[in-house]
């Protein structure tokens, strides 16, 4: 049976269709989006504050610790620059399709041997710190210990084919600010 598009060859009569859709979605948003950003924002604090915790500030990322908090990568792979995608972090880390699917979900693959799971989670770890935002950034500590003496922060404009994703200071400013009370 063909279908018929009946309005296909008059363009003139799509306007008050896209004015009302327009409207209808202006009116939903208006209603329902401020509620549904806000609990989603505080949801995903929530998982922040969490993969945050278990890692250490980011610097305990090693097989043990995701096994341990398999809900943390969704976190973790918003940490890397860019942000990975599932499929990506899959195919860069040669990872289990099933078992990056259950983490996504807070758990993990039941079925997997220990040791096939262990090197899986290795190679995702060594994936997320090998492209974390932390690694990249001056006086970086992810998957380190905290170093012991003070270091230079430079800001992120000054690192080599980096563009800063938020405005910086000069590094003038930086030092002068350092000094001050």
């Amino acid at each position: 049976m063909k279908t018929s598009r009946i309005n296909a060859d008059k363009p003139h009569l799509w306007k008050a269709d896209i004015a009302a859709s327009v409207d209808r979605f202006n009116e939903w948003f208006m209603r329902f989006a401020a509620e549904a950003f806000r609990s989603t924002r505080v949801k995903t604090a929530e998982h922040v504050k969490a993969a945050l915790f278990a890692t250490n500030d980011l610097r305990s990322l090693n097989a043990d610790t995701l096994k341990a908090n398999p809900a943390a990568l969704p976190t973790l792979r918003m940490c890397t620059a860019p942000p990975l995608a599932v499929d990506r972090l899959i195919g860069l880390a040669s990872a289990n399709k099933s078992l990056i699917g259950c983490m996504e979900e807070g758990k993990l693959a039941v079925r997997m041997k220990p040791e096939l799971l262990a090197e899986h989670l290795g190679s995702v770890c060594r994936v997320l710190t090998n492209c974390s935002t932390a690694t990249s950034s001056p006086g970086s500590t992810m998957g380190r210990r905290r170093p012991t003496t003070s270091a230079t922060v430079l800001p992120p404009s000054s690192r080599t084919g980096c563009a800063a994703p938020w405005p910086t200071r000069s590094s003038a400013t930086l030092r002068s600010s350092a000094n001050s009370p």
